[in-house]
């Protein structure tokens, strides 16, 4: 399977290493796709970002024309779903990005909502570190993630009872996606894509730090799962 990293946060929002940074790094590590995500608005403090935004694309393109023969760059957003006024969204630049990550969509209200939002995205749309614990229904809610195109991130920093910044990085906790496996095995023979992101943030974070979501892959047979970009 391709090595991939669909979600990192750069000097653009709350990250520590820089974007060409970023890039060098998963070139190092042999990585075949890296994304950068930055947040649009974040709960845990607010970013300049609406007002970086033409400076972000003018870096990625300027590193993707840099390093585009060595790996595959692409532009995300992640956007918080409970904060952010889904009005306010930089709709006008969506269509130069790849794709938008939405953290805390934590309901079926919440999932409505954004589904009836996405059809105003000309991109694909995910689900950033979901928990899954109040969708009672987990056949309805694969159902319409399939039905809606809406891709399931395994993200590889956020554990079960901790968020990506805390990274207890101890075997005893488990990433919320292992804690969530109901879900997963509904997914066999299914179309609803997962990516794969280390949510990267701090300077000490390894862009390459992938390994629990593949071997998650293939412990649950959904190798065939993984989103194509």
């Amino acid at each position: 399977m391709r090595r991939i990293n669909l979600h990192n946060h750069t000097t653009f929002s709350d990250g520590k290493k820089t974007p060409k940074e970023l890039v060098e790094e998963a070139i190092s590590k042999k990585l075949d796709v890296i994304a950068l995500t930055d947040h649009f608005e974040y709960f845990l403090g607010f970013s300049n970002f609406k007002s970086d935004i033409f400076l972000y694309f003018k870096v990625l393109n300027h590193l993707k024309e840099k390093y585009g023969g060595k790996i595959r760059i692409l532009a995300g957003l992640e956007v918080d779903f409970k904060l952010v006024n889904l009005a306010d969204l930089p709709f006008e630049f969506f269509k130069d990005l790849d794709f938008v990550l939405f953290e805390r969509v934590f309901t079926f209200e919440d999932l409505e909502r954004l589904i009836v939002l996405k059809t105003e995205i000309p991109v694909r749309v995910g689900l950033a570190h979901p928990s899954f614990d109040a969708f009672k229904d987990l056949r309805k809610l694969v159902d319409l993630l399939e039905k809606n195109d809406v891709f399931v991130e395994l993200n590889t920093s956020c554990y079960y009872d901790f968020s990506p910044q805390d990274r207890p990085d101890l075997p005893e906790h488990f990433l919320m996606f292992e804690k969530q496996t109901g879900f997963f095995k509904l997914l066999k023979n299914r179309n609803v894509d997962l990516s794969i992101g280390a949510d990267v943030h701090r300077i000490e974070d390894d862009v390459n730090d992938l390994d629990k979501g593949y071997e998650f892959l293939k412990k649950m047979n959904l190798s065939k799962n993984l989103i194509k970009f």
